[in-house]
């Protein structure tokens, strides 16, 4: 069964107002993802030792970039609201992170963030676009699925990396992931949610007047499917599951929803 049959079956209007609403903000924060993405994968390549390295860093931020791009030609193609560029609190946040990790030589740091933290959300969120527990748009379906493959790619390149890196220093590891999850997972937990800070405002568009639902899925079903991968993801590297449970138990922003501050 195509989309449009799938979304007229399920009462999902693809030409409505709300849905077009909804897809211009989950694009404008798809974007935004992307370019802090870019800016984080540059600031690795800036204090990498190894030249190899900082190729693969660069040719990851090109990638990024790529994908901000092509989700900016696929909100004109669908006619709908965006913003190109970074504008929600968490986003900036999450970039000035890094920023300051990178300043300090941090490279532990900004691969948890970027490689681990990042990734894994970004994984889950291209997953939803593709029609996974959603119901969207052939158009953004086959976009979302191409993007998907990339950042599986990353996710897995920075995971090798984490895996030797929780090998060589056990001890430094836990302490900088407990540091850096703290600082990343609730800004990152706090953008899942069917309102925002200031992005309806640059979009042009009434807060609250649309939601996840209007493409068929549920923002509590969004939250679980994140948090239930970015567990996944950290037990791949080998994360004890304890230590895992510690970080999951209590994450900020994973049980709330906020009221929107931008209207």
């Amino acid at each position: 069964m195509s989309n449009a049959a799938v979304a007229v079956k399920n009462n999902i209007d693809f030409d409505g107002t709300n849905y077009k609403n909804l897809i211009g903000f989950i694009l404008s924060n798809a974007i935004a993802g992307e370019l802090v993405a870019v800016k984080n994968y540059t600031n690795m390549a800036t204090i990498s030792p190894d030249i190899n390295n900082v190729i693969v860093f660069l040719q990851e931020a090109l990638e990024e970039a790529s994908h901000a791009r092509l989700l900016q030609n696929l909100a004109k193609e669908l006619d709908v609201p965006v913003v190109t560029h970074i504008v929600e609190p968490s986003w900036l946040n999450i970039v000035k992170y890094v920023t300051e990790c990178a300043g300090n030589g941090n490279i532990l740091a900004c691969y948890m963030a970027q490689d681990l933290m990042l990734e894994t959300q970004a994984v889950v969120l291209y997953r939803i676009m593709s029609g996974e527990n959603s119901i969207v748009d052939e158009k953004t379906s086959s976009i979302a699925k191409r993007i998907l493959q990339d950042e599986l790619q990353h996710l897995d390149s920075g995971s090798t990396y984490l895996a030797k890196a929780i090998k060589d220093d056990e001890a430094g590891f836990y302490i900088e992931l407990k540091k850096t999850h703290d600082k990343i997972m609730p800004e990152l937990f706090r953008l899942i949610r069917n309102d925002c800070d200031t992005l309806c405002d640059e979009m042009g568009v009434t807060c609250g007047t649309f939601s996840v639902n209007d493409m068929g899925s549920d923002i509590d079903l969004m939250k679980i499917m994140a948090l239930e991968f970015y567990v996944e993801s950290m037990d791949n590297i080998g994360v004890k599951p304890e230590f895992i449970n510690s970080l999951v138990t209590n994450v900020s922003g994973f049980s709330e929803n906020p009221t929107s501050a931008c209207c």
